[in-house]
């Protein structure tokens, strides 16, 4: 087969895009992988990032994996592509293991040129025994800077992705993000053992955004004055889930068309947002971090950061969702000093000390009754909230020390869907019909009955996850009415069952020890990463210089020394907004 040619791929970006050329970047990135090559590509946001492997995909033949960190992210993508007329599919935590073997089974048949997947996926029993099949001609690791100790998203997954190469027979690997500095640049390459890779890497100047930021106490009345002064959709990002509900209600109390959007929310309810975000219907998203990652929405003229960001990287990505039409927008941050000490708190909690992480580990062990020397062949089950208790610790101190054990190889965590619960019923099938036929309430004998024809046989003396909404269709019981029942069972000790959001659940990788292997000087180092990062961010929100220039030169791109774009060059007889 002939290698594509760049001539192909712009047939192709004309017919599925509606193109003639190529924005700067695309081109390059397109012919290093077309030509076999490993790639690195920074393109900022709004630079077409996923046409450089969308198109590759098409031309090349068998599937191009797609390595991405959000099911919704996911979703859009594949939604995207089948309205362009091009067949891709995903692989994600809300299909049913019949969904998920035919879904296989039509890649493996070359149903589909595009696969995605989250970086989890590729370290399941599943995919390793079915990768072989698959006939990967390229893996694309979106958002690249999620595999960086120095990114602003740290996952486990992402720095083992080269670890399955040998399954696939290591074909070309691109690499692709709108953010990464030059630090971050060295550990994408190194962590994704990326050989002799093209990198290209296209400038992040976005000069139709005005940037301002400022010391703000009356939050409120200043957002209500770019909110009056400002016409357009905007987001306002703020740095917890409460907030996100807080400041969308207010937003909506001043006659502000808005709504909250954060990883806490139902699947529909966040979609429903964000649709009605898209449409015009809303004004306004009141988000935390995890909103923006692949939407595709050109004409919001204000970002709004109400807390400051932990990163230069994460407001420069979320910033940069302003203005991708070329016309005028604003990027504004207000903080206040309380912000920074809250987010130098949070720092101290996602890189706890080794003591706590030791206290975590004890904690889960004794808690599982796990001796020293022995590893259990089934997963420990922790309560997060008994470890919580026991230890004196933080919930979100403890997340963050199971997290980090798993990055020390110590255990692997196992993830659930939204609605999962684990279940573990004490009695027999034996005892729990005996109960079925003397219990005085028929309605709970019936009730009994259909639970023992319709739970797994595993949960019976072990822990076992269910969904929620497929037991409730068995047994003929909504889901609130399901869940009392588990609860008047478990208070007569017939079962034990929790949220799977209440819980986690960890395979062992070694058997139990005293001295926890846990490398107290790297932890020691990310903190302080994470602690200077921060740092930047405020010299960049208190300089009395272009912001610019500061931004542009802190991603590794000349600039010069005033703008005319940013508050500080416009000076302070007007405000960027004014002009």
């Amino acid at each position: 087969m002939a290698q594509p040619t760049i001539k192909e791929a712009k047939t192709l970006l004309w017919f599925h895009w509606g193109y003639e050329s190529f924005r700067p970047g695309q081109e390059e990135a397109i012919s290093a992988v077309l030509s076999s090559r490993d790639v690195l590509a920074v393109l900022p946001t709004g630079g077409g990032k996923s046409v450089t492997y969308q198109i590759p995909a098409m031309l090349m033949g068998g599937v191009t994996l797609v390595v991405t960190p959000l099911v919704a992210l996911m979703r859009d993508q594949v939604s995207v592509l089948k309205s362009r007329g091009i067949n891709a599919t995903a692989l994600n935590s809300s299909l049913s293991n019949y969904e998920l073997d035919q879904r296989y089974n039509d890649v493996e048949h070359g149903r589909y040129p595009l696969l995605f997947v989250s970086p989890e996926r590729l370290h399941t029993r599943v995919f390793k025994a079915r990768a072989h099949r698959l006939n990967i001609s390229v893996v694309v690791v979106d958002e690249a800077h999620c595999i960086s100790m120095w990114g602003h998203d740290f996952r486990p997954a992402y720095r083992k992705i080269c670890t399955v190469y040998p399954l696939i027979g290591r074909p070309p690997v691109m690499a692709v993000t709108a953010t990464a500095n030059p630090a971050v640049r060295r550990d994408i390459v190194t962590n994704l053992a990326l050989v002799d890779p093209r990198v290209v890497v296209k400038g992040f100047d976005r000069s139709n955004i005005l940037w301002s930021a400022s010391e703000t106490y009356g939050k409120k009345k200043a957002l209500a004055h770019l909110a009056r002064d400002i016409s357009g959709s905007g987001i306002v990002y703020v740095s917890t889930r409460r907030a996100a509900e807080d400041w969308a209600a207010w937003l909506s109390s001043s006659g502000v068309a808005a709504a909250p959007y954060h990883a806490g929310l139902a699947a529909a309810v966040r979609n429903d947002a964000q649709l009605r975000w898209m449409r015009g219907e809303l004004r306004f998203l009141a988000a935390t971090g995890a909103f923006g990652m692949g939407i595709d929405k050109p004409d919001v003229r204000l970002v709004v950061h109400l807390q400051l960001p932990s990163t230069l990287e994460a407001y420069y990505q979320e910033a940069g969702r302003a203005g991708r039409d070329g016309h005028p927008a604003y990027a504004a941050v207000m903080y206040s000093q309380e912000d920074f000490s809250w987010l130098q708190s949070r720092i101290v909690e996602d890189f706890p000390t080794k003591a706590r992480i030791v206290a975590v580990y004890q904690a889960i062990c004794n808690y599982a009754h796990v001796s020293i020397g022995e590893k259990p062949t089934k997963p420990l089950v922790s309560n997060l909230h008994a470890i919580t208790r026991s230890t004196g610790l933080e919930r979100r101190v403890v997340w963050q020390a199971i997290r980090l054990l798993e990055e020390s190889g110590v255990w692997t965590r196992l993830s659930f869907p939204r609605g999962t619960v684990l279940l573990n019923v004490a009695w027999s099938p034996d005892q729990l019909a005996r109960y079925a036929q003397e219990v005085s309430n028929r309605s709970l004998g019936h009730l009994v009955v259909r639970l023992i024809r319709n739970i797994p046989r595993e949960a019976f003396g072990g822990w076992q996850a269910v969904q929620v909404q497929q037991l409730s269709g068995r047994v003929g019981l909504s889901e609130a009415r399901l869940r009392a029942g588990l609860g008047f069972f478990a208070e007569r000790g017939m079962l034990r069952w929790i949220s799977a959001d209440k819980t986690c659940l960890l395979c062992l990788n070694q058997p139990r020890t005293v001295r926890v292997p846990v490398d107290a000087s790297l932890l020691s180092e990310r903190r302080q990463g994470a602690l200077d990062r921060l740092a930047e961010v405020v010299r960049y929100v208190e300089t009395t210089s272009c912001r610019r220039h500061l931004l542009l030169s802190y991603l590794g791109e000349e600039a010069p020394g005033t703008c005319a774009r940013c508050d500080n060059c416009v000076g302070s007889q007007e405000s960027p907004i004014d002009r």
